[in-house]
């Protein structure tokens, strides 16, 4: 039987996690906003929608810092009608997701990513997934606040000249899901580079099926 591969890459959306709300499947019928460009990137979504100044510019790479402390949800809805899951096997394929990364299918907690140097896979069955509105919704969680946890348990480590807690520069891109790159932590504009932290990059997501 010919695999078959559907990238999941219509409908997305995302907000900035309410801490307030104990559950985050909670804040699934709260206020998102429309991703702008899939793959995505939470630092252009902010730019984007005018909620942050252009990190390129200036010194404002030091107003966009905040992003990297906070917790990012993104959310989209898909079908996938009866006729065509007469599959054998089926798998969510993750190809990237930076870096801490609870992952939900239709209300139920399928992966927690905490790589983005590998692929993610979660296997289904034909009754994981409906008709049409699976729900998938991925909660990124702050890195730094971890690294922050870890230092102060085991105290501050040197990697090159970036201590792990409070590094120089790091990654500030989202990168498409299916196409697997990492660029370098630091991220080069038309006026330099830039020294921000994003919470999480979602490389290429598909349904493979065989």
């Amino acid at each position: 039987m010919t695999a078959v591969s559907t990238a999941i890459s219509q409908g997305w959306a995302w907000k900035e996690r309410d801490a307030s709300i104990a559950s985050v499947l909670d804040e699934v019928g709260s206020s998102w906003t429309d991703a702008v460009t899939f793959p995505s990137e939470i630092h252009v979504e902010l730019l984007k929608a005018g909620r942050i100044p252009d990190p390129f510019k200036g010194s404002n790479e030091h107003e966009v810092q905040w992003i990297g402390e906070r917790e990012w949800l993104y959310h989209t809805k898909f079908g996938v009608p009866e006729a065509e899951r007469s599959w054998k096997s089926a798998e969510l394929v993750f190809e990237g997701l930076d870096t801490l990364c609870d992952v939900y299918l239709n209300g139920k907690k399928v992966l927690h990513a905490d790589n983005m140097f590998r692929t993610w896979s979660v296997s289904l069955s034909r009754d994981d997934l409906r008709d049409q509105d699976n729900l998938l919704l991925l909660h990124f969680t702050s890195a730094k606040k971890l690294a922050k946890e870890l230092e102060a348990q085991y105290g501050r480590v040197r990697a090159g000249s970036t201590n792990l807690g409070d590094p120089i520069s790091s990654g500030a891109e989202l990168e498409p899901f299916r196409a697997v790159h990492r660029e370098d932590e630091v991220v080069h504009g038309d006026e330099g580079v830039l020294a921000a932290r994003t919470v999480g990059r979602s490389l290429g997501l598909a349904l493979d099926s065989v």
